[in-house]
Formats: C-alpha cells, sequence, structure tokens
C-alpha cells in the first residue's frame, strides 16, 4: 500500500490486497498511512464531515485488517481530538487493539495540508513489543527528526516502523531513510 489513495476496506481492490497478503503470510504487516478513503489532508480548509466520514471509514477498516489474520500489523488512523484530528499509530494483534503513538510533526504545503486538519493529543515515542519485536514508530515526516530514531535505539527499540502517504517521488524519503 503506498501513497494517500481512496481504498475502500471492501470491494475488489481490497480483496486482491487481502488475497496477495494472504498469499505472503507474513508475520508482521505494516500499512502506509491513515490507509482509507480518500486523503483529507490534500485540503486546505479543515472540513468537519470529511474529518467524520474519514475517522468512520477507518474504523471499517479496523475489521477488515483484523480479519487478514496477520499477526502483527501496525498502520495509523485518523481519531477525534478535540476540534480536530490525531493521527495515531496502532497494533492489531490477535483482535487487540493497542495505541502506539500519535504523530507529533505536521507538514503544511499543497498536498499535505496536516497542521490545518490534525494536532497530537498524546506525546511521546514509545518502544512496544508488536509481534514479538520491539519497535517504534515515526508517522511519516517524522522521519526527518532523526534524533527521535536515534532516541528509539537507546530506549531498546529493534525496529522502526514507518508508515506514510506521499506521492511516487521518492526524492525527499531517501534522503530522511
Amino acid at each position: 500500500m503506498e501513497g494517500p489513495t481512496d481504498l475502500e476496506p471492501k470491494g475488489a481492490t481490497w480483496e486482491g490486497i487481502a488475497e496477495r497478503i494472504g498469499e505472503l503470510a507474513p508475520d508482521l504487516l505494516v500499512t502506509n498511512e491513515m490507509p482509507f478513503g480518500p486523503w483529507v489532508a490534500a485540503d486546505p480548509q479543515y472540513d468537519a464531515a470529511r474529518a467524520a466520514a474519514s475517522v468512520r471509514i477507518h474504523e471499517a477498516g479496523l475489521d477488515a485488517l483484523a480479519a487478514l489474520g496477520v499477526p502483527a500489523i501496525v498502520s495509523s488512523r485518523p481519531v477525534p481530538a478535540g476540534a480536530r484530528l490525531a493521527n495515531e499509530a496502532f497494533a492489531l494483534q490477535d483482535g487487540r487493539y493497542t495505541r502506539l503513538h500519535h504523530k507529533q510533526y505536521f507538514p503544511e504545503e499543497p498536498g499535505y495540508f496536516e497542521a490545518t486538519w490534525f494536532h497530537s493529543a498524546f506525546d511521546g515515542f514509545e518502544v512496544f513489543e508488536v509481534g514479538g519485536i520491539r519497535l517504534g514508530v515515526q508517522l511519516c515526516t517524522e522521519l526527518m527528526f532523526n534524533e527521535r530514531a536515534r532516541a528509539y535505539g537507546r530506549a531498546g527499540a529493534e525496529l522502526i516502523v514507518a508508515p506514510r502517504a506521499s506521492s511516487a517521488s521518492t526524492r525527499r524519503w531517501l534522503t530522511a531513510g
């Protein structure tokens, strides 16, 4: 799953993805950032109705992800957070939902007006055990802040997962990596 999409957690496209994941049988699946529905942060104006619709489609996506039968999944979704949304990274393990992280750094540029749409409702970059691996999460543009990666290493992380939603251009992402 790469880049902002209008992926629905049902239908032929999703069924094809689910079938391919089933064939690969991963122990850990990392999706892109907020994988379901339209990318709301493309719009420079916050719209409460579109925000609520994004929350709903991602809630439906939780069931679709759980139905994949993958032992551990890391993804993110929008959650209500006061007058805006929070971008919440989470793990699904054996049907159990664990909040891992709220995105802390938000771009504000064409296609990614995230500071308009999101804020963090919880601070911190913690290490969690997911699928038997000690991991940390850096959501998308948080990769640009490498001091967080160093802190994860000092805290014992074995893996940093980075769900992201970006265009096909890899220039800045190769630099961040």
